[in-house]
């Protein structure tokens, strides 16, 4: 958790405001934006929390499936939006690159090593369907080995020019955590200042 609060709270310094507005779309109990606000004591975080599940909801959260939810809100009006998800939060990340293209958006992403790729990833380099079928003629594996140059791929064709970002190898998964920048977001904060040599361009 360290690794994401750290991650969340460099870049709210590189905001560079007083106030700042936060969606959490995978709120869960609320663990990770606690520790950031201790990082970052004089930044006060206004946070919308999403949370699926009931029993796991932190008071004041919006109860409810996050696809559902996001639609629904003015996202561009927010200067954060987190994506803490366990696996890949394909469809949360257009949604989001559509409707606020410019509100930096951090993300988790957890890849099995044996499992398939998001279609919607395999899409964006051109796989034919009938080639990453689990049954068909192709192991769905010979795509995995390049999966994190494919989710890359299509992160570049939702607008995305940049990310701070860190792997962390786990046993059997590989766990991502980035913040993704617009061309225009990216422009707005001093790329040399709190960035640790993490930004990378797609």
């Amino acid at each position: 958790m360290e690794e994401k609060a750290w991650l969340r709270a460099n870049t709210l310094k590189l905001l560079g405001k007083d106030k700042v507005s936060v969606l959490d779309a995978y709120a869960g109990e609320g663990h990770v934006w606690m520790r950031v606000q201790e990082l970052v004591p004089d930044i006060e975080i206004i946070r919308l929390a999403i949370e699926k599940r009931k029993s796991a909801a932190e008071p004041g959260a919006i109860i409810g499936d996050n696809m559902k939810v996001l639609p629904t809100l003015n996202l561009a009006e927010l200067d954060l939006i987190d994506l803490d998800a366990f696996g890949f939060p394909t469809e949360q990340i257009r949604i989001c690159a559509e409707r606020a293209p410019d509100c930096p958006v951090v993300v988790t992403a957890i890849a099995n090593h044996y499992a398939p790729t998001p279609y919607r990833v395999s899409d964006s380099v051109g796989i034919p369907e009938h080639w990453r079928n689990v049954d068909g003629e192709y192991p769905h594996m010979l795509f995995a080995k390049k999966r994190w140059v494919y989710w890359e791929h299509y992160l570049y064709t939702l607008g995305y020019r940049h990310a701070t970002r860190i792997h962390m190898p786990d046993f059997g998964y590989t766990k991502r955590y980035e913040v993704l920048w617009s061309a225009a977001a990216w422009a707005k904060v001093t790329p040399t200042e709190n960035q640790g040599g993490l930004s990378d361009g797609f």
